[in-house]
C-alpha cells in the first residue's frame, strides 16, 4: 500500500474523531469540574497569574488564561456553560487528534489488511473511554496522556529521542499524575540516553517559558503547593468512586489511614494501610516494569508495559479517582497498533474498564444528544437514498474527494476551522436578551412583593434557581425570574396596568424538568401553559391586566420535580398611557 493511501486512512479517522469530539460535547458535563473552571477563569481575569489559588498545575492553567481573554474579548460572563465546556475541551479535540496520529504513524507500515487497520483506527478514533473522560465528561486528561505516550514514541524513534525529555516534562506540568509512566520512560531513556541527553538542556527553555508568568507574578510557590503537594492529600480516602482494589477491600472514601485485616493501628498495625501498602505495591510493579523496559527493543512490548503500569496506578495506589483509569488507554492504543491478535482482548478490556468506572458517574442522557443524533440520521439516510438513485453523483463524490490533497496537517486545519465556527456561534447564542423598556413599562419584578413560596431552595431575580444564568433553548436572557416547581410569587400591581409579555420555559441546567406554567390575576387563573418540558425553546405569551391588583405567577410539577427548573423570561408590565 503506497504512502497515499496510508495517508488517507488517518485522514478519514482523523475528521471523523473531529466529528466524534464535538458531537458529544453537547452532552451536560460534570458540573463540579465545571465550577472549578469557571472559577479558575475568574481568578485569573481578575487578578492575573499572582490571583490563581487553583490546584492545577501551570500547562492547563495557561490555557484557562487564554479561555479568559476570550470572555473579555466577547465581553460574556464566565457562566457554567455550553461556551464555558467547549472551550475547556478545545485542547483535548488537538490531544485526541494528536494521539489518533501516533497510532497511525505506527500502525501504517505494518503489513497487514486494509480492515484490521480500519478497526484499529476506529477504535482509537470512537475510543469509548476517551470519549467518556473529555467530551461527555469535560475532563481534560487526554492532554498529559498525549504527551506522556508522545515522548514514549518519540524515544523508540532514535532520530527523534531527543525531544523526549521535553515533552515528558510537559507532561509533568499539565498533570503530575503521568508519574506512572515514569518507570517506563526511565527505562527507555537510558537505552537511548546516548542520543537522548540533549533533551535534558533542551527541556530548561521550555520549563522557564511555562513557569514564567507565576515566577513573574510572585505566585510559583503557592502554585509549586498547590498542585503537587497540598492536591494529593485533598481526598485522603482509600477509593473515591474507584473501581480498584481499595474499593473491594474497604469500599468507597474510606480514609487510607484505616489499618487492614484487622490490624489495630498500634505497632507495626501502623503501616498496614492502604496508604502504605498501595504504595509499596506500586513500587514494586514500576521497579519491574523499569527492569523490563531497560531490555525492551520491540516497541510492542514499549506500549504493553506502559498500558499496564498505568494500570497499575490505578488498581493498586489508594486515593485514585474514577477517572484516573484512563491511564492506561492512551498507551494501550498504541499498544493496539504493533500487536498480534492474541493482545486484542487485553486491550479491548482496559477501555471497557475505564469507560465503565468513569460513565458509572458521570453518564450522558439521552435527550443530551437527541436532536443532533436524530440529525446524523436523517443525513445518513437521505445521503444514501441520494447516491442510490444517481449513481454517477456517487463516482463525481469520489473523484473529488480523491483530488483532496493528502496532507497529514489537514486535520488540525479542519478542527481549528470547525473550533472557530463554533465558537462564533456559541458567542452569538450566549449574548443575553434583555427586555425593551420604555416610559410606560417596568419589569414585574421590579413591582411590590407581596408574598413568595417556593418547594425548593428559594427564587432568584436574574439567575436561575441554581444561580447560574437563566438560560433555556440554549440562549441567555438577562431579566427574568428563576424558580423550581411547584412555586408561587405574588406581586402588587399598579392601578394603570395594561398588559403583562412574559417568557416561560425549564432552564437548561435541568433539561428533563416538566413544569406547568400558570398565572392568577386576584383569585382567577386567566392563563396556562399546559406541560412545559426541558431542552427545548422557551414559549412567550401576553395577556391583559385590566383591573387586577395583584398577579400570581405559579408553577407546578408534572410527575417527579427533580429536575423542575422554571423560569420566568423577560416579564414586562405594561402601563396603560
Amino acid at each position: 500500500m503506497n504512502s497515499v493511501k496510508n495517508i488517507r486512512f488517518f485522514l478519514l479517522w482523523a475528521v471523523l474523531c473531529i466529528a466524534a469530539n464535538l458531537f458529544f460535547t453537547v452532552s451536560l458535563p460534570y458540573e463540579g469540574d465545571q465550577g472549578c473552571w469557571a472559577d479558575w477563569i475568574r481568578q485569573l481575569m481578575d487578578g492575573g497569574f499572582g490571583a490563581f489559588r487553583g490546584n492545577y498545575p501551570p500547562v492547563y492553567v495557561l490555557w484557562l488564561w487564554v479561555v479568559g481573554k476570550i470572555y473579555v474579548l466577547t465581553g460574556l460572563v464566565v457562566e457554567r456553560s455550553s461556551l464555558l465546556k467547549f472551550l475547556c475541551l478545545v485542547p483535548v479535540y488537538f490531544a485526541h487528534l494528536g494521539l489518533l496520529q501516533i497510532v497511525w504513524t505506527w500502525l501504517a507500515p505494518r503489513k497487514i489488511g486494509a480492515l484490521e487497520k480500519h478497526l484499529i483506527l476506529g477504535f482509537s478514533a470512537f475510543n469509548p473511554a476517551l470519549i467518556a473522560v473529555g467530551p461527555i465528561w469535560g475532563q481534560v486528561d487526554l492532554i498529559p496522556l498525549f504527551f506522556a505516550v508522545g515522548s514514549l514514541s518519540l524515544l523508540l524513534s532514535p532520530k527523534r529521542a531527543v525531544w523526549s525529555v521535553p515533552l515528558f516534562v510537559l507532561a509533568i506540568l499539565t498533570k503530575f499524575q503521568m508519574i506512572a509512566f515514569l518507570p517506563v520512560f526511565g527505562g527507555l531513556w537510558i537505552r537511548r540516553a546516548g542520543i537522548a541527553w540533549k533533551g535534558v538542556f533542551l527541556s530548561i527553555p521550555l520549563l522557564f517559558a511555562v513557569l514564567f508568568p507565576f515566577f513573574l507574578t510572585g505566585s510559583l510557590k503557592t502554585l509549586f503547593l498547590n498542585a503537587y503537594v497540598t492536591s494529593a492529600s485533598m481526598y485522603p480516602y482509600s477509593s473515591y468512586n474507584a473501581a480498584n482494589l481499595w474499593m473491594f477491600l474497604q469500599g468507597n472514601v474510606q480514609l487510607d489511614t484505616i489499618p487492614l485485616f484487622g490490624f489495630s493501628g498500634r505497632g507495626i498495625g501502623r503501616f498496614i494501610t492502604p496508604n502504605y501498602v498501595g504504595k509499596l505495591l506500586f513500587i514494586l510493579f514500576s521497579i519491574g516494569a523499569f527492569i523490563k523496559s531497560l531490555r525492551i527493543r520491540n516497541p510492542r512490548y514499549a506500549f504493553k508495559w506502559a498500558a499496564w503500569t498505568g494500570f497499575a496506578f490505578f488498581v493498586l495506589l489508594p486515593e485514585m479517582h474514577e477517572r484516573y483509569i484512563v491511564c492506561a488507554i492512551p498507551p494501550s492504543l498504541l499498544w493496539l497498533s504493533r500487536s498480534k491478535p492474541k493482545s486484542c482482548p487485553w486491550i479491548l478490556l482496559l477501555s471497557l474498564f475505564a469507560a465503565g468506572n468513569i460513565t458509572m458517574l458521570n453518564g450522558f442522557r439521552g435527550d443530551d444528544l437527541w436532536t443532533p443524533f436524530s440529525l446524523i440520521i436523517c443525513v445518513t439516510f437521505f445521503a444514501a437514498c441520494l447516491l442510490w438513485a444517481f449513481p454517477k453523483l456517487s463516482n463525481a463524490i469520489m473523484l473529488l474527494l480523491k483530488r483532496i490533497p493528502a496532507w497529514k496537517i489537514l486535520p488540525y486545519f479542519l478542527l481549528v476551522f470547525s473550533v472557530s465556527v463554533i465558537l462564533m456561534f456559541k458567542v452569538s447564542a450566549l449574548r443575553p436578551v434583555f427586555a425593551e423598556l420604555d416610559s410606560d413599562s417596568v419589569l414585574l419584578y421590579d413591582l411590590p412583593l407581596v408574598s413568595q413560596q417556593q418547594g425548593f431552595k428559594n427564587p432568584n431575580i436574574g439567575r436561575s434557581v441554581d444561580n447560574n444564568a437563566l438560560t433555556a433553548g440554549g440562549q441567555i436572557y438577562g431579566n427574568g425570574i428563576g424558580s423550581h416547581a411547584p412555586s408561587k410569587l405574588v406581586y402588587r400591581l399598579p392601578a394603570d396596568a395594561d398588559s403583562l409579555r412574559f417568557g416561560y420555559g425549564v432552564d437548561d441546567e435541568a433539561k428533563p424538568g416538566e413544569v406547568i406554567f400558570s398565572i392568577r390575576l386576584d383569585d382567577n387563573v386567566v392563563w396556562t401553559s399546559g406541560v412545559v418540558h426541558g431542552g427545548v425553546a422557551p414559549s412567550f405569551a401576553k395577556i391583559p391586566l385590566h383591573g387586577a391588583k395583584v398577579i400570581s405567577l405559579e408553577t407546578d410539577t408534572h410527575g417527579p420535580d427533580s429536575y423542575d427548573h422554571a423560569d420566568w423570561l423577560l416579564p414586562v408590565v405594561t402601563r396603560s398611557k
